[in-house]
């Protein structure tokens, strides 16, 4: 290496030993004159960290600053206040070309053989990536922290090494509560047998894990968390941690579920309403028609209209209509569906029925039910339910076709002072058949 280009003029005495050190290390250096503030020596990693030979480096403190990045000039310049020897602590530089480079100086000073401090010895490394990934991991916890999403990292053992601001405000449980401790603390008991154990084996293969997790918080209450948990490799390829984000669905599902019983349920009973029993007698079919089954619908009806007027009142006709509901589904059989149709309409989806006479005893309980007056209120209500059966596949293959036929058939009961009464075809032999 040509000498002129790193050696700046040194007067006598100048220590070769410590340039010769310093021109084979990679970090940047100079000496420099304390007097003067005068450089004595650049080594090649300054030229390169500055991109500047070192006779166009700078050659004293006022030199050095023109090569600080603005911003930080100010706190230099305060660092510069007594000399070289005050330059410590990182700062910015600007390349000729405008790039900028984050520096760490250090700087040492070397006394004569009196003990006075003559020169100093600075030491300057390129800490810009450093930084940068310092940023980007603040940045990273930042996000982590203010995200709407719990987040958990725990090792590959399953404990908890951070969790975020939203796990404590979801969990009611602080870092403090958590961290050294495994998720376990979060379970209800509710999930189904082998849930955690398919969890693991799908993580331990390096693959993610999504589903709904019920969670219970600190305080006991129960709570559903939709969550993914993926697996942390590390550069060879090892599970090192796991990493979770969940949502808290709990309203959502609540709304859904209340939804669904708007769309599903009758407001005043309870009962299904026509959407849902259509769909659960579609369902019924369809396995009937796989394994060979039968299907019975009853159309249940009662004469209200003479007894709800002006003098009971809709709230009390309400809460008939739930007593009304009650007896109709103490008389069915487990597994049926009882729908309202309408003011005074059931119907009853049976699933038992193999043959028509096994129908009977259904609609024998139903009768048995009402036989004694309904009290509510101080009144007593008498009521004679007219039914109508119809049976897949005997009457019918379809939904509306099988509960048309009930109704028809609870028709010609009530017209016949029946009452119960299985469809049959008009005119053909026989009639209905009828019990009255």
């Amino acid at each position: 290496m040509d000498d002129s280009r790193n050696h700046l003029p040194a007067p006598a005495g100048a220590a070769d030993g410590l340039q010769q050190f310093a021109d084979a290390i990679d970090e940047a250096f100079w000496l420099a004159d304390c007097a003067s503030g005068r450089l004595l020596h650049v080594n090649p990693a300054g030229e390169r960290l500055w991109a500047r030979p070192a006779r166009l480096m700078f050659r004293d403190i006022p030199a050095f600053v023109a090569t600080v990045h603005p911003e930080d000039v100010p706190r230099v310049e305060t660092w510069l206040a007594a000399g070289w020897s005050g330059l410590n602590g990182d700062y910015r530089i600007q390349q000729p070309d405008g790039a900028v480079r984050w520096v760490r100086s250090r700087t040492f000073p070397i006394p004569d053989d009196a003990g006075r401090v003559y020169r100093s010895a600075t030491l300057s490394s390129d800490i810009t990536e450093a930084r940068q990934l310092e940023a980007q991991s603040k940045q990273m916890s930042r996000a982590l922290e203010q995200t709407a999403d719990a987040v958990m990292i725990t090792d590959r053992d399953g404990v908890i090494e951070y969790v975020n601001a939203a796990f404590e405000d979801i969990s009611g449980y602080t870092k403090a509560e958590v961290i050294g401790r495994t998720p376990a603390l979060l379970r209800s008991g509710f999930q189904e047998p082998g849930f955690y154990s398919q969890m693991w084996q799908l993580l331990l293969n390096g693959l993610p894990f999504s589903d709904v997790f019920i969670n219970r918080r600190r305080d006991g209450e129960l709570y559903y968390e939709e969550k993914t948990i993926t697996p942390v490799r590390d550069e060879q390829g090892n599970i090192t941690h796991f990493v979770s984000t969940g949502k808290d669905i709990t309203r959502r599902l609540l709304a859904q579920q209340r939804l669904h019983r708007v769309l599903h349920y009758d407001a005043m009973t309870g009962l299904a309403n026509r959407i849902l029993f259509v769909d659960r007698l579609g369902q019924a079919l369809l396995q009937a028609r796989r394994l060979g089954l039968a299907v019975g619908v009853l159309h249940v009806g009662f004469d209200l209209a003479a007894l709800f007027g002006e003098e009971l009142g809709r709230v009390t006709e309400e809460r008939f209509q739930g007593l009304l509901a009650q007896h109709l589904r103490e008389a069915v059989a487990e597994g049926d569906t009882v729908a309202r149709l309408g003011r005074d309409e059931f119907v009853i989806l049976h699933k038992q029925a193999l043959q028509a006479q096994e129908m009977e005893p259904l609609a024998q309980r139903i009768m048995l039910e009402f036989a004694q007056p309904l009290r509510l209120e101080g009144y007593e209500l008498f009521l004679t339910p007219a039914i109508g059966i119809s049976r897949y596949p005997g009457d019918g293959t379809e939904t509306e076709e099988l509960l048309h036929k009930a109704l028809l058939a609870m028709r010609q009961a009530r017209e016949g002072g029946a009452h119960y009464a299985f469809y049959r075809p008009e005119g053909a032999a026989g009639g209905h058949y009828t019990n009255g």
